[in-house]
């Protein structure tokens, strides 16, 4: 199941947990600094009792660290905000030996250059996006039987993309990331819902 939207909704999910701008940075040059924005959260939506003994959570995804893939960069990458959400809305609640698995497959944004259209004087006093950011975020939602048999499961992807202008401000790009992450899980968190009411039915409360 595929779901691509390109509207831009505002302020969907509450933010909560600010992250400190005091936090130490190690490692290598790539590493993003730390941001004062808050993270996505999921915590004031609706619980999903699943009748499972346990909820696993696990990512297949491996962001390659460079250009294109820009995800690391991000006060709340595609994959981080997943994990908050399956850790806030799936719920297990016993199952006799049913497990479910929530695996996230793609997580990433790319940034991709966009040509300048202005030219001569007018270029010089026109602000243009420079850049367009492609995020996606794929997963699957797996119900297994004590005996590792597959009971079901659903697939959900969704995509979203933003332009940024070339006179931006570091933290209003940070601003506008957020926001495309925002809108991002608002379309995933609907069809990941509306999927596990029409096919996993028998595994929810």
């Amino acid at each position: 199941m595929k779901i691509i939207s390109k509207k831009y909704s505002h302020q969907f999910f509450l933010l909560a947990g600010i992250l400190t701008a005091g936090l130490i940075v190690v490692g290598c040059a790539s590493t993003p600094p730390a941001s004062a924005l808050a993270e996505i959260g999921f915590s004031h939506l609706e619980k999903i009792n699943i009748k499972a003994d346990s909820v696993e959570i696990a990512s297949e995804y491996k962001s390659p660290l460079k250009l294109p893939f820009v995800e690391h960069r991000f006060p709340t990458s595609p994959e981080k905000a997943a994990i908050n959400w399956a850790k806030s809305r799936l719920i297990g609640v016993g199952g006799n030996g049913v497990k479910v698995r929530f695996v996230i497959v793609d997580a990433s944004v790319r940034e991709e250059p966009v040509e300048k259209q202005k030219t001569g004087i007018v270029g010089i006093f026109t602000k243009e996006p420079t850049a367009d950011y492609f995020a996606k975020l794929e997963t699957r939602l797996i119900v297994e039987r004590a005996a590792g048999q597959v009971a079901g499961e659903i697939r959900v992807i969704a995509e979203r993309n933003i332009l940024i202008h070339e006179d931006v401000s570091l933290a209003e790009r940070e601003r506008i990331w957020l926001e495309l992450i925002e809108n991002l899980m608002a379309d995933f968190n609907g069809e990941m819902e509306s999927q596990i009411r029409a096919h996993l039915f028998n595994f929810i409360e």
